[in-house]
C-alpha cells in the first residue's frame, strides 16, 4: 500500500447571528457539509464507521456568539491557506465567517493547552458599577451551587476568575469583560459568573444578557492562532 499524506490546518472563525443557536454537534455537521460544498476533501478515519478528522477547540454554549473559535481539520491534499479561506467563505452560511487559516506543523499549540477564555457580556439590568464589580472580584471566596448528575454541590469559583472589568455603563445596563477558566482542567460558564454576581452584588439583577466569546487562550493566556 502507498503512503497516505494528511495535511493539517487550523481554522479560526466567527459565529454570530442566528448561528449562535447551532449546537456543538450540529456545528461539526455544518463544517462537514461546508467542506463538501467548497470542494475541499477532508481526511476520514479508517474502520467500519469512518468520520472526518475534525476537532473543535472548545464547545460554545448555545446562544453565545464568538469572535474567535477554532477547528482543526485534515485534508488529503495540500492547499494554500488563502485558498482554503476563500473557498470556505464563498460557501459558508450566514453567521459563519472564516477569518484565519494556518497550516499545522509539529510543535503547534494543542487544544489541550487551553486554560481560559475571554468574554464580553452585555447586560440589561441596573445596579452594576465599577466599585461593586471590583469588590466582587476582590473577594477571597465566591461560592455557588452547581448541579451534578445526582445533586447540588457548592463550589468556590474565585480561582476560576482571572480578570473582570467594567467596559461600559449606561442607563439600564452595562458591559463587562471577563477572562475565566476553560478547558480540560476546569471550565466556568459565563452564565454561572452572572449568577454569582447577582448573589454577591447588592442591588444587581441581570434582566437579560448577551455573551460573546472574544478569545480562547492557552496556558500563557495567548490566543491559539
Amino acid at each position: 500500500m502507498g503512503v497516505t499524506f494528511v495535511f493539517k490546518y487550523r481554522l479560526k472563525f466567527r459565529k454570530f447571528g442566528e448561528t449562535r443557536f447551532v449546537s456543538h454537534l450540529d456545528l461539526v455537521r455544518l463544517f462537514t457539509r461546508l467542506h463538501t460544498r467548497a470542494g475541499l476533501p477532508l481526511s476520514y478515519s479508517e474502520g467500519f464507521n469512518p468520520h472526518p478528522k475534525m476537532a473543535i477547540a472548545l464547545p460554545l454554549s448555545v446562544g453565545c456568539a464568538s469572535e474567535g473559535e477554532y477547528i482543526d481539520v485534515s485534508y488529503d491534499k495540500d492547499f494554500s491557506e488563502s485558498f482554503i479561506l476563500d473557498e470556505l467563505n464563498k460557501k459558508a452560511p450566514i453567521g459563519i465567517e472564516i477569518i484565519k487559516v494556518a497550516r499545522l506543523f509539529e510543535g503547534a499549540k494543542k487544544f489541550a493547552s487551553i486554560t481560559a477564555a475571554e468574554y464580553t457580556i452585555n447586560i440589561e439590568g441596573k445596579g452594576l458599577n465599577k466599585e461593586n464589580l471590583s469588590y466582587f472580584f476582590s473577594r477571597d471566596s465566591i461560592e455557588i451551587e452547581k448541579k451534578t448528575k445526582r445533586s447540588l454541590a457548592v463550589k468556590n469559583i474565585r480561582e476560576n476568575i482571572f480578570h473582570l472589568e467594567l467596559l461600559a455603563a449606561y442607563p439600564g445596563g452595562s458591559m463587562i469583560k471577563a477572562v475565566i477558566s476553560a478547558g480540560n482542567e476546569a471550565t466556568l460558564r459565563p452564565d454561572l459568573l452572572i449568577s454569582a454576581m447577582e448573589m454577591y452584588i447588592d442591588g444587581f439583577k441581570a434582566q437579560y444578557y448577551e455573551i460573546t466569546r472574544i478569545a480562547i487562550l492557552d496556558d500563557k493566556f495567548l490566543p491559539l492562532l
